[in-house]
């Protein structure tokens, strides 16, 4: 089960490629920093919590949020001292920025230059309670829209883990390929990476032997020792016109989702209750009916790879539980039946043809069914389930083993 404390996100593609500008006119590229790129996400987030309450109304162009410096800081989990001159600089450095949305065209509705801004004023108060103290934000309505109403194109992801890292381009690494995780490969043009990602301009940053140690390396390395998604790339080396000599051109990712009991170590799932031993022990014997039936699988004829045999088997104790639960009670059943009399088994399984209406009946080891006992072909159970309900029902209706407890 999804751990709701890390604030989960459905953002739009369109919004996780952006480029900023601080005048796009002149081709000049804002930077911004690590409390830029969180405090865009936990604007966007809480104010979409207050439309759904009904606390604020969606307007046609600009929509007026109300929030509290000291909200905004303890959902960030920083400066809750009460200093937030660093949050207020930054939404003021925000709204100086322009943006460039969807630069890698996903959202195909939309048109290829989209510039627009996040923020179109702001206005805050200077109360002596720092607690009280607030902003008024003009949101842009557009882009506020399409966080309320993203069914397609969007990233699902966990701003507690992107708030968790360190440096700006893990962050927007981050944003990127949990959009595109998915399909497991994405190619990127490195100069399209280098903008989406804030990289400084200077032609030091844009050489490949700059890149790839002090931004791109160290950005994977904490998006795979902090988040949900396990990354690993490689260098495309390609001929250009700009550059006939063969160079780094596009970086190819492979995206894969972490292991579960990595997602419980990050706290992405709720840890489940500790099992008590007879559960450790049944659950055990489901993972050992499980790995037999897999070995079968693979030893057959026709026998296939299987990537992950462990999460085959968790699949698959999940999509047959109650029948091998079934299997396991008639196992422990059968064991038991095995320690009695010939007498008292014979008398129980003549009652039990009674209390089915049948001749004398007997039991399929191998299939968990029960059969005629003269004809084994004619058969009375077809599944685990339903003979051990079976057998369950007529111990509880006839009280047999109480019946038989001198044989």
């Amino acid at each position: 089960m999804i751990n709701t404390e890390m604030y989960e996100i459905n953002k739009p593609s369109e919004l996780t490629q952006i480029i900023f500008f601080e005048n796009y006119s002149k081709k000049i590229y804002a930077t911004v920093n690590t409390m830029d790129i969180d405090l865009i996400n936990a604007i966007f987030y809480l104010t979409k919590k207050k439309i759904l309450k009904k606390e604020i109304k969606l307007e046609d162009n600009t929509t007026k949020v109300n929030l509290l410096l000291s909200e905004l800081a303890d959902f960030l989990e920083k400066y809750k001292s009460g200093r937030y001159d660093k949050i207020l600089g930054s939404l003021i450095h925000l709204k100086k920025m322009d943006v460039m949305i969807n630069s890698l065209e996903k959202n195909k509705n939309i048109k290829k230059y989209h510039l627009t801004s996040f923020i179109h004023f702001i206005r805050w108060t200077r109360h002596k309670n720092l607690l009280n103290k607030n902003v008024v934000l003009g949101l842009d309505s557009e882009i506020l829209k399409r966080y309320m109403h993203t069914k397609s194109f969007f990233s699902k992801m966990f701003l507690k883990i992107q708030f968790s890292m360190t440096t700006k381009y893990s962050k927007l690494l981050y944003e990127i390929l949990k959009d595109y995780s998915g399909i497991e490969l994405l190619h990127l043009n490195i100069n399209d990476l280098s903008l989406l990602l804030n990289t400084p301009t200077n032609k030091q940053y844009q050489k490949w032997s700059v890149f790839r140690p002090n931004i791109l390396e160290k950005a994977i390395n904490e998006i795979n020792e902090k988040s949900d998604i396990q990354v690993s790339y490689e260098p495309i080396k390609e001929k250009t016109k700009e550059n006939p000599r063969l160079h780094v051109e596009k970086i190819l990712f492979q995206i894969e989702p972490q292991p579960e009991s990595r997602l419980k170590k990050l706290g992405l799932l709720d840890q489940e209750p500790e099992l008590s031993i007879e559960e450790k022990i049944f659950l055990n014997k489901k993972k050992h009916i499980a790995r037999q039936k897999l070995d079968k699988i693979l030893n057959s004829e026709y026998g296939q790879k299987i990537k992950d045999e462990d999460k085959w088997i968790e699949a698959d104790i999940k999509k047959f539980e109650e029948k091998y639960e079934a299997m396991i009670n008639l196992d422990t059943w059968q064991s038991d039946m095995a320690k009695k009399s010939v007498e008292f088994r014979r008398e129980y399984y003549i009652q039990l043809g009674h209390f089915l209406d049948k001749s004398m009946v007997g039991y399929d080891n191998e299939g968990y069914r029960i059969t005629d006992m003269f004809d084994p072909s004619t058969i009375y159970t077809y599944d685990p389930k339903e003979t051990y309900d079976t057998i369950l029902r007529f111990v509880t209706e006839t009280n047999i083993l109480e019946v038989l407890e001198d044989l």
